[in-house]
């Protein structure tokens, strides 16, 4: 307030202050009293100038991409970051020590023996995340930084686990854009790529273990690439089951599932057919007794494979989308005598965490089995 200043020292000079806060070009006008009404510029002017942003300050500093937000596995992704001073100026050089980096809500960092790496007292990330001695370290990856050499820097990162992240901007430790709308760290969401059938996988005891005549179910998981589950993907996929000998059109949006099963024991296979298939089939003494299979879309998108097998025995179960198998397949199913009588000592138990915390909830899972 009150700029500019001009301050007479009585000895014939005069002090001018002023302050500016946008960069940018500028001419100086000073002008001395002539005559009654009249002004005329002193010697030599008006003064050009230019006046250049100040230090960049991390809180002004802006950035901008959708990849703040969202992006696909696989996919490459930049963002870009401007920098500016304490006025919002954009800075003409570049040289500012910006890093980025994204921290995944559940997954952890493995260890490379299908575990996790576990936090320390002195991991300063696990610090930085939250993450208390002895859980798991969160699972991170930074991005790369390129300095345009004026004001803008272009942060490039590629992350193949999809889920939800915190997506952090900093110069030095200092998050970006404290005062600006876009604030660090970033609500960042990763989503599945397309379906890759050779990396859909099946869980659930039903595909191990199944009891003559009973209902078994086994649960099959669509995944991209990566081996990500599809929840969350753009890409809407149903599974559908192709009967056998059937042969189904490609649909878009729809992966087709055909099954077969090799009982071991006879040396017979068995036709698997869509429960609610309409076609009327002759007995082929040549193979087992046909099985009867239901698809159901689950909410977690997964689709469970019901069905029940009338013949006892050691089976092995193939399992195709889209006519290529998918991992691990084929494996290996023993179908035993029904038995409604739990047996302690085949029934499991499965903790939900490997590591408790004081003060909070656990869960695990009880899987009650019979003596087969």
């Amino acid at each position: 307030p009150g700029y500019p200043r001009v301050t007479n020292t009585h000895v014939g000079l005069y002090n001018v202050q002023y302050m500016i806060t946008q960069a940018g070009s500028y001419t100086l006008h000073i002008k001395k009293p002539f005559g009654v009404d009249e002004e005329r510029y002193i010697r030599d002017a008006p003064f050009p100038f230019t006046l250049t942003a100040g230090p960049t300050e991390p809180e002004s500093c802006t950035s901008k991409g959708d990849g703040l937000y969202r992006s696909e596995a696989g996919v490459v992704t930049k963002v870009t970051v401007e920098a500016r001073d304490k006025f919002g100026n954009l800075r003409a050089i570049g040289g500012d020590p910006i890093n980025a980096f994204a921290i995944h809500s559940e997954a952890c960092e493995s260890d490379g023996n299908g575990g996790c790496v576990l936090c320390t007292s002195s991991d300063a990330l696990c610090a930085f995340a939250g993450r208390a001695v002895g859980t798991n370290k969160p699972l991170t990856v930074y991005a790369d930084v390129e300095d345009k050499g004026n004001n803008d820097y272009i942060l490039t990162y590629t992350i193949t686990v999809s889920g939800i992240y915190s997506y952090s901007l900093r110069l030095n430790t200092t998050h970006i854009g404290g005062r600006t709308i876009t604030r660090s760290p970033f609500p960042l969401q990763i989503s599945p790529s397309s379906l890759d059938a050779g990396m859909s996988t099946v869980t659930g005891d039903g595909a191990r273990l199944a009891q003559q005549n009973r209902r078994t179910e086994f649960f099959l998981w669509p995944r991209d690439q990566f081996g990500n589950s599809l929840a969350g993907s753009r890409e809407r996929v149903r599974i559908s089951l192709c009967s056998t000998d059937i042969v189904c059109p490609a649909r878009s949006g729809t992966a087709f599932v055909t099954m077969k099963l090799y009982n071991k024991a006879t040396g017979l296979f068995h036709d698997v057919n869509d429960k609610y298939e309409t076609i009327i089939r002759q007995p082929d003494p040549a193979k087992g007794t046909p099985i009867n299979v239901e698809v159901n879309a689950e909410a977690d998108s997964s689709s469970s494979v019901v069905f029940s097998i009338p013949d006892l025995g050691d089976y092995e179960v193939t399992v195709n989308v889209n006519g290529i198998p998918i991992r691990g397949t084929p494996f290996n199913m023993s179908v035993f005598p029904a038995d409604p009588d739990p047996f302690p000592y085949t029934s499991t138990v499965v903790r939900g965490d490997d590591v408790g915390v004081a003060g909070r909830k656990a869960s695990g899972r009880l899987t009650v089995r019979n003596k087969y």
